[in-house]
């Protein structure tokens, strides 16, 4: 009897965390897109906000990356890498994440030297079809 309490609550757990999921796919994620203007080969870039990490494991220079972000927690943005020589980590910290019900686009574009320049902007989304109204 015990075990099926154990496989009921489970699969209580995985619906929950698919309907949690779909909500959010639904609703629009948040995009993250990486640029290296740096003028040398980014390795390893890990992104990390909110409890969440995104890594890309190569970017060259003039490249671009896209990746979708699912996070419901807000926090400040945490990139590290390392340059195609190796000898040291780089880390940049800033910009500001809110899982709010708009969907942003932030973009971090790596440039000479250690610096980052971090933007976001709005995700235009599709608007709902209008309700037809009914005329009496």
């Amino acid at each position: 009897m015990s075990r099926w309490v154990w496989v009921v609550l489970l699969l209580a757990v995985a619906v929950y965390g698919w309907i949690r999921t779909a909500e959010q796919r639904e609703r629009g994620a948040n995009e993250l897109v990486a640029v290296n203007r740096s003028g040398r080969l980014v390795e390893d870039l890990r992104i990390s906000v909110g409890g969440k990490d995104v890594r890309i494991p190569a970017l060259p220079n003039g490249a671009t990356a896209k990746r979708l972000l699912l996070c419901d927690r807000d926090g400040a943005f945490e990139l590290s890498w390392r340059s195609e020589d190796g000898d040291r980590e780089w880390s940049w910290q800033g910009g500001r994440f809110s899982h709010g019900p708009i969907a942003m686009r932030h973009r971090f574009e790596l440039v000479r030297g250690d610096g980052v320049v971090w933007r976001t902007e709005r995700i235009a989304t599709a608007a709902p079809p209008e309700k037809a109204k009914r005329r009496r």
